[in-house]
């Protein structure tokens, strides 16, 4: 259950300021500094179209990790189960979530700070 931590921090933070300035007046239906629809175009969208889905991917896969300890296939020990899914966790890590993550830590180094800027002022 600890591979879900990290997205559900994620979420739970983008929630939670999405409904503190909706709280404070914002609408969803326009863009003024305290809409939550204006929050979300500016800080979660540019990065986050590619971080998000890479650390549920992460959760995923910690998931499947757990999953091999209490139910290995049949023909399968458990040990053969666990090396196997930590093989497929480090592949799918270095060929998929690494470079995910590090295009969306460029967007949002790069990208949103400008988009912020222009949507913000």
């Amino acid at each position: 259950m600890f591979a879900f931590l990290v997205p559900a921090v994620a979420f739970a933070q983008i929630g939670f300021v999405a409904h503190r300035l909706q709280l404070q007046g914002g609408s969803w239906l326009e863009l003024a500094n305290n809409s939550p629809l204006q929050f979300l175009l500016a800080y979660v969208v540019p990065h986050g179209m590619v971080e998000l889905p890479a650390f549920l991917l992460s959760a995923a896969l910690g998931l499947r990790m757990g999953a091999a300890l209490l139910a290995p296939p049949r023909g399968f020990t458990v040990g053969q189960n666990m090396l196997w899914a930590i093989a497929n966790f480090a592949k799918v890590w270095l060929l998929v979530l690494l470079p995910a993550i590090l295009v969306g830590s460029l967007i949002e180094g790069f990208i949103t700070p400008v988009i912020v800027r222009m949507l913000y002022g």
